[in-house]
């Protein structure tokens, strides 16, 4: 059975509360410290790695969103975990008033990171179904792999009409500027892809930032379990309306949180 859990309070903090290798997933929109928002404050990544290195469980991973500068400080800040680097295509511009000095930006990157092999379900897309027979004699079907791995000689290739995924993610946002509730909310539809590609269902999936929780609708609607956390009380207050049939809603100081990991140690 799944569940879903949210924390008010510092994340480091909070995340020291956890027990070791207790989550699959840490999924999370970090502040990027590139605007005047006061919640747009960096957070220290050597403390957040030495966190996320502790509880994250055997066979997890850690995705991350990102934009430069920050994609580059995040990735040399743990290069040895760094897996994959993909495009959020947002289909919108962004800073509007820069359009006379740089091309409009309609992006923003997602890191993978993870100390091994990890949980990896390529969410397939749509296409036009084919199929190829060889008049090679060696028996390859379009060209030959001369780089000893992947495709086997074969006389004949089927498709049904499926497309593994590319590294550009095309998602444009589900909610309206009305229904907005935070400046950098991100669609549920994106945040499902990379719950469903990066966790197996009953999975416990992190956001240690969760602002508006988008992740959290996402892990619902996917069945995984959910831990979400955020220090602004007002977005706090915003994501438990938003977060479906949590089964525990917890306001948590640092006094709280340093007495439960007093009750965790003494188990």
């Amino acid at each position: 059975m799944t569940r879903a859990e949210i924390y008010f309070g510092d994340c480091l903090d909070l995340m020291g509360v956890l027990p070791d290798a207790s989550v699959n997933l840490i999924f999370c929109d970090l502040p990027y410290g590139t605007t005047n928002c006061k919640w747009d404050s960096p957070i220290l990544l050597s403390e957040l790695w030495r966190q996320y290195k502790r509880i994250l469980a055997p066979g997890g991973c850690v995705v991350l969103f990102g934009a430069m500068p920050f994609t580059a400080h995040l990735v040399m800040s743990n290069p040895s975990w760094f897996k994959d680097h993909l495009v959020w295509n947002k289909n919108k511009c962004g800073s509007p008033g820069l359009a006379k000095y740089r091309p409009m930006r309609v992006h923003e990157d997602l890191l993978v990171f993870a100390p091994g092999t990890t949980v990896y379900n390529p969410q397939m897309e749509e296409g036009e179904p084919y199929a190829r027979k060889s008049k090679n004699p060696d028996g390859y079907v379009g060209r030959k792999n001369d780089h000893g791995y992947g495709l086997k000689p074969r006389t004949e290739f089927k498709n049904e009409g499926t497309r593994y995924p590319k590294s550009i993610l095309n998602f444009s946002r589900d909610f309206s500027a009305q229904q907005q509730i935070h400046s950098a909310q991100k669609p549920v539809s994106l945040c499902k892809w990379v719950v469903l590609t990066y966790s197996k269902p009953g999975d416990v999936v992190l956001d240690n930032t969760m602002g508006s929780s988008s992740s959290g609708i996402a892990c619902h609607e996917t069945g995984r379990s959910y831990i979400g956390m955020e220090n602004d009380l007002e977005e706090y207050r915003k994501a438990k309306g938003r977060v479906p049939h949590a089964t525990r809603m917890v306001q948590v100081s640092l006094r709280v949180a340093i007495e439960g990991l007093a009750r965790h140690i003494g188990e």
